[in-house]
This record gives structure tokens, sequence and C-alpha cells, in this order.
């Protein structure tokens, strides 16, 4: 076993190795050639399509139901009961945890997550739909009892580490309970060549303007990865994602998006704690040991880096003239510092400072509970995994 995941996680650095900037595309990435599609953009029109990207949206939390998760589209909606077809994709599949794709129809591929083990089935449904819950965009994951036909024994190995092998010869109709179906957001990715998604760092660049998000906005997502301890948040994990129809393409086929989304892609790492080849995933007591804030004093987010390193959010405070200040927040294994606005709260407590991002997400306990909130008001003790509802 000890093998196998040594096995995995080398084949999946190897394979998102070309998304590692910690800051965003080098400057000084080559201009892709022919047209500038949405996936082959130059670093500044990547950067145009930042600037005007969007994280959150208005939502009446009170009204959903967390349990059913998001409505899908007629066509897209997945049951309690799925069955589909074992497809053996183009490349190997990366990260260290089990899933497959499999076909619904002959134009309908799902990704699948399964096992009882596997943290992830159950951390992707809980912190998507509680993203979705606070109005930030998320895949929706489903969950499902899949039927999956010609599969091989092992799917995940058959799509990953034994890839090369080529596609399985010994397969049968093979039953996968818990298991999840992700269905992704509607929009096209944006992409510079070598280099998917966004980093962390690069929030910090956005201006609010023309609808963009707004500060508030940005620090409140920040602390809701913090909250949820999204600590594989290498930059393939998020994706810019361009709304649907809101490309648009000139006589020469360059593309530009007028209304993008920053969103997390992959939440699998979620209510754990960061370790050294991410393995914790829905472990309520590494959770609950997982602090929130830097330190005591000042509204800065602690989010630890699986194998990668660290990095600091900063959630912005509400700041008077007198109190604003200018601080470096250390950052990273290579020790590099990223600046960032923060400012002085008070001692012994949250900081109260940060009212509209930190109260947001935390004010569902009362106060008295979240003073010096260096662990999270979560039973220590390690629990059952929860069965999924259907």
């Amino acid at each position: 076993m000890i093998r196998y995941t040594i096995a995995a996680a080398l084949l999946s650095l190897s394979l998102t190795g070309c998304a590692s900037g910690r800051f965003g595309p080098a400057a000084d990435t080559e201009v892709p050639k022919g047209p500038h599609t949405l996936k082959k953009l130059s670093v500044e029109e990547r950067h145009q399509v930042m600037q005007r990207a969007r994280v959150w949206q208005a939502i009446d939390t009170s009204s959903l139901d967390l349990i059913k998760g998001p409505a899908l589209p007629a066509d897209l909606r997945i049951g309690a009961e799925t069955a589909c077809t074992f497809v053996f994709p183009d490349k190997p599949l990366s990260g260290m945890t089990p899933k497959f794709l499999c076909a619904l129809d002959k134009d309908d591929q799902a990704k699948v997550k399964y096992g009882e083990k596997n943290g992830e089935v159950y951390a992707e449904v809980a912190a998507s739909r509680l993203l979705w819950a606070l109005g930030f965009k998320a895949d929706v994951m489903v969950p499902t009892h899949v039927t999956c036909r010609n599969c091989p024994a092992d799917p995940f190995a058959a799509s990953a580490i034994d890839w090369p092998r080529g596609s399985p010869s010994s397969v049968a109709t093979r039953v996968f309970d818990p298991a999840i179906i992700e269905r992704e957001i509607t929009g096209n990715s944006v992409e510079v060549p070598g280099y998917e998604g966004w980093a962390w760092p690069e929030l910090d660049q956005i201006r609010p303007r023309g609808g963009a998000a707004t500060r508030a906005q940005i620090d409140a997502f920040k602390l809701l990865a913090v909250f949820i301890q999204h600590s594989d948040s290498k930059p393939g994990q998020q994706e810019i994602v361009c709304a649907e129809r809101r490309n648009r393409k000139d006589a020469k086929g360059n593309e530009t998006c007028d209304a993008a989304w920053l969103v997390i892609k992959d939440l699998g790492g979620s209510f754990g704690k960061a370790t050294r080849f991410n393995t914790s995933k829905m472990t309520l007591a590494d959770w609950a040991g997982a602090g929130v804030w830097k330190d005591g004093q000042t509204c800065v987010g602690d989010l630890p880096r699986s194998l990668t390193g660290r990095f600091a959010t900063c959630s912005r405070c509400r700041r008077s003239r007198s109190a604003a200040k200018r601080s470096k927040v250390r950052t990273g294994a290579s020790g590099k510092s990223l600046s960032m606005t923060g400012c002085a709260c008070s001692s012994g407590s949250v900081p109260r400072s940060c009212p509209r991002a930190a109260r947001w997400m935390i004010g569902a306990w009362p106060q008295s509970s979240v003073r010096n909130r260096r662990h999270l008001p979560v039973p220590a003790q390690r629990v059952r995994q929860p069965h999924l509802p259907r």
C-alpha cells in the first residue's frame, strides 16, 4: 500500500508540475502562436480576465436544501442508483484517491470517486455544499450507488499507475458504494499554455471594478478556504471559469471572457489538516486541531499546504485611517514574503476588526466559543465516517 501511495504521488506530481507557479504564470511565458483561445491566452490576457473575475454571488441560504444539494438540469441529474460503463482514459488520472471515468451514455462521461475509506467521498460533498450555500461557485457532487459495467477489479489502478499497460481485459460488472459523481459547473476553462488554474496570492491583484470581486468577498473566500482546511491548494486545484455564453471571439479567432469565476475545483482534501501526502481528509480530530488564525493579534488566517509548503491568507480588516498599516506575511518553503494588508486587533480573542468576513464565517457560534480560536468547537475524538444521504 505504501509503495502504491508513493508511486501515485510521484505520478500526480509529474502530471501537475506544469502548474506549480506559486504566484501565477511567469511573466516571461512565451506568447502562444495562432488564435488566442480561452485555453491559449497570453499572461497579460489571462490577467485581464482575472481582473474582471468574481468569487461570490448573493444567495438566499435559508431557502436551500443542503441534503439534496444544488438543482441540476434534467439531463444531468443523478439518482440514488447509477449505472455506467467504465472508460479507459486518454491519459493517466492524477491524484492519489480512488476514482475513474464512467460513461452514463454516449454523450455523458462523468468522474466517479469511491470507497468507504476514501475521505474525499465525504469531504467533496460537505465542502462543495458549504461553498454553494454561502454563495461561492463549486462543482456539484452527488452521492450515488454506482453499478459499473466492463469494470476492472481496481478501476483507479487501471486508470492511473497501471495505465501504461493499456485497457484492462479482465472486466466485470462491479458495484461501488459509497460513491459520488461529479457534475462540473457550466463554462469554459481559462488557461495559459503550461499553466492551469490560479494561485491564491493572485487574488490580491484583483481590483473591484465593473462587477469584479470586492475585497470583502475575496477575503471571505480566503477565510472559507482556511475554515475547511483546503490544504491541497496548488494552482491546479483551482480554476478560472468563463461563465456560459460570456466568451467573445473576433474575426481572427481570438477569444476573451467578460465574466469569469474563480473556483476551487478540488475540495477533496477538506476537513482535515495538511500532511506530507495530503492524507488527512474528513478527519474531524485533525480538523478540530487545525488553527484558523495565524495568531491572536492580527486578522490573518493560517492555511498550511500539503507537501509544497505553506501560505497565509489575510482577511482584510475594516480599518480606520489611523489603524491601517502594511505587514509582511511569511509564505512558502522558499521563505519569501507576500505583502498583504493587515491591522492590529485586540488581544485574546478572534480579531474584532474583521466583522465582514471573519464573523460572517464563524458567526454561527456564540462569541464565547470563538475566543482564542486556535481550535474549532468540534469534538476532538475521531468519529466514524457518516453515511452519505441519497
